[in-house]
């Protein structure tokens, strides 16, 4: 029996008066968004290896 996960991710992002974004928090969220996607792919890693599900 496969168990299926759901997993959401939000990201804020700052608005300038003129209602453009800066380059700069831009690739700011970009990296931040990176990380924490990362960080859930390495989490659900260890737990399929924990419960012994096939990955190595």
């Amino acid at each position: 029996m496969q168990k299926s996960y759901e997993i959401t991710i939000t990201t804020q992002v700052t608005m300038m008066s003129d209602d453009r974004l800066d380059l700069a928090d831009l690739m700011q969220c970009k990296e931040e968004q990176e990380r924490s996607s990362e960080q859930a792919m390495a989490e659900l890693a260890q737990q399929a290896q924990n419960l012994g599900m096939g990955y190595e």
